[in-house]
């Protein structure tokens, strides 16, 4: 998933995977909370335009010169 991520220009630190039982509620906090850090840090999704919510993935794939199926 990291190497997709890459691929279409997002940063891999975006995705990530935890496995923790329901008994588990301080690691839980913790590691959301370290994520929300991480990803405050990465900041606004690049492939989205400014303020507008609108997808940036047709302009950079033209850019690369990839064809986009929708």
């Amino acid at each position: 998933m990291k190497y997709l991520l890459e691929q279409i220009g997002l940063e891999p630190g975006r995705v990530g995977m935890f496995n923790m039982s329901a008994a588990m509620a301080g690691e839980f906090v913790e590691t959301a909370s370290e994520v929300t850090e991480q990803i405050t840090a990465l900041g606004p999704n690049p492939l989205r335009h400014s303020g507008t919510g609108e997808s940036n993935v047709q302009e950079q794939a033209e850019k690369d010169d990839v064809e986009v199926e929708r």
